[in-house]
């Protein structure tokens, strides 16, 4: 009879409008949700809990003969994707994860590349600058010259 319930009560949502992480294998992978999504999950799977209290008291009453069992409560508290569902998921994460990395690695270059054009632009500007900076030795040459031993 639960199994029936849930069954009848889970049918009338799409996997995204309960498990926030499908709307990714829905979208294919883009940043878009629909405006129901994320925000309305916890609020279907209320809806989801109140109709199988209110089925679920009627049916057991039906099928025993009799209020037996009064106060019934259930909680949906998992959802558990079917393996092909939840492997989709998965891999659309995981592409996610790997999109989101290379638009990070994206960003950094471009930071580099204003980065460089500053100093570019200031060595433009003070060719004495560019000569003092060629010049100095870099943090790793002082440190290496600190540990090497003196000569005899």
């Amino acid at each position: 009879m639960i199994d029936n319930n849930l069954r009848e009560q889970i049918n009338a949502f799409r996997c995204a409008d309960l498990v926030s992480s499908c709307a990714l294998v829905q979208n294919g992978g883009s940043r878009r949700t629909s405006p129901r999504g994320v925000r309305s999950n916890n609020g279907n799977i209320a809806k989801v809990q109140e109709a199988i209290n209110s089925s679920l008291a009627t049916d057991l009453a039906q099928t025993l003969g009799g209020q037996f069992f009064t106060n019934i409560r259930f909680n949906l508290v998992r959802i558990t994707l079917p393996p092909k569902v939840q492997a989709a998921v998965d891999d659309a994460q995981a592409a996610f994860a790997q999109v989101t990395q290379a638009q990070a690695r994206v960003e950094s270059a471009r930071a580099d590349a204003q980065a460089n054009a500053i100093r570019e632009r200031g060595y433009r500007d003070c060719p004495a600058c560019a000569q003092i900076d060629e010049l100095r030795p870099s943090p790793r040459a002082c440190r290496r010259s600190r540990r090497a031993p003196a000569s005899p």
